[in-house]
């Protein structure tokens, strides 16, 4: 995800997964700014998390966005995903991740250099609109998201996921093209794991 600090900390939970299995499908702003939004946020709101997700996403090409919405209705709706429904997930968000989000973030990084006198404070102004770009454009991402992910699990059972760490495992390899996924001993893996059975019970 595109970096976006929250004002306030992560408080600390009891390793529990919790799970809100009854909440049902979503209002049309809620798949905006929806409880996927806010898990997300609260989630990345962790220096840890936002180095291993970066590390993940230079190492593997990992979707971010894309792994959070999948934990969230893992861990809050008790929806683990099959093979299919993930495949089909990253077939979906493929189009605004490769023609919108992966660009503005190239571009972000390609402005970071400040040029000099008085074009520096001009060039952040440029550079934070196209953070605010990318994040509306992964907001985007994740409202499609939400919306197929309540399609797909209508009517299904719900079961909180036995396996975090296999499950962020099954999604970064998914972005592994041509090489082999992470270790579930991976310490990028490992720092996730332990930020989302510490999250707090409710979003």
């Amino acid at each position: 995800m595109a970096e976006r600090r929250q004002g306030r900390r992560v408080r600390s939970g009891a390793g529990r997964l919790v799970t809100d299995a009854n909440r049902g499908p979503m209002t049309e702003d809620a798949y905006w700014t929806g409880p996927h939004w806010t898990f997300s946020l609260r989630l990345y709101g962790s220096e840890p998390v936002r180095a291993a997700c970066l590390s993940l996403q230079e190492r593997f090409g990992l979707d971010v966005s894309l792994l959070f919405v999948i934990l969230y209705y893992a861990v809050r709706r008790g929806f683990l995903p099959p093979d299919g429904v993930l495949s089909e997930a990253v077939r979906l968000t493929g189009p605004v991740r490769d023609a919108v989000i992966r660009p503005l973030r190239r571009i972000r990084d390609d402005i970071k250099q400040t040029p000099p006198g008085d074009l520096a404070e001009k060039n952040q102004t440029v550079r934070k609109a196209v953070l605010q770009a990318e994040l509306l454009a992964e907001q985007l991402e994740q409202a499609m998201l939400a919306r197929f992910l309540d399609e797909r699990s209508a009517g299904a059972s719900s079961r909180p996921p036995q396996d975090v760490t296999a499950l962020i495992v099954a999604v970064v390899s998914r972005f592994a093209i041509g090489r082999a996924g992470p270790a579930a001993d991976d310490p990028d893996i490992a720092t996730l794991s332990r930020a989302v059975a510490a999250l707090p019970p409710a979003d």
